[in-house]
């Protein structure tokens, strides 16, 4: 396995505005830059700012017909609008895994990490995310580092 997992049990839950879209594997970067900018649009013009690392939740694992939701955490009091939706999300254990290199390099293996799973005697349940810890964009030789989380049970 490329990645280290271990295992949260995180028995908080985290404020979150975010933007439901379906899209493509190949449209996926487009359709995250437009849910990223509208949601820091929406938080700029309310004096508002992120609360952590921008994610995208994975609803589906369809690559022709994702069912995603990407968004940023923010404080507990911020409202969505339109559709930006606010909402928290769930606590409990999960598996996490992080991926720290080039972004051109950069394949998930959820896979792999599902088989991790299953051999540690754990059943995914509900959303996988990707939170980006680090902008491919803003980091020398396009390195990035991303954090993959299965809830499990």
């Amino acid at each position: 396995m490329k990645y280290q997992c271990r295992i949260i049990d995180e028995n908080i839950t985290r404020q979150i505005l975010s933007i439901n879209r379906t899209t493509t594997l190949e449209d996926l970067p487009d359709t995250l830059s437009d849910c990223f900018s509208k949601i820091r649009a929406y938080l700029d013009s309310i004096g508002e700012y992120p609360a952590g690392s921008p994610f995208v939740a994975f609803h589906n694992n369809d690559m022709e017909n994702l069912e995603i939701e990407a968004g940023y955490p923010v404080k507990t009091d911020v409202v969505g609008k339109g559709e930006i939706i606010s909402r928290k999300t769930e606590s409990g254990k999960q598996v996490s895994c992080v991926y720290a290199g080039k972004y051109a390099e950069y394949d998930p293996g959820h896979e792999e990490i599902l088989q991790w799973i299953k051999e540690h005697n754990f059943q995914p349940k509900g959303i996988s995310y990707e939170f980006y810890h680090a902008d491919p964009t803003e980091m020398p030789d396009g390195k990035c580092e991303t954090e993959i989380i299965f809830p499990i049970q």
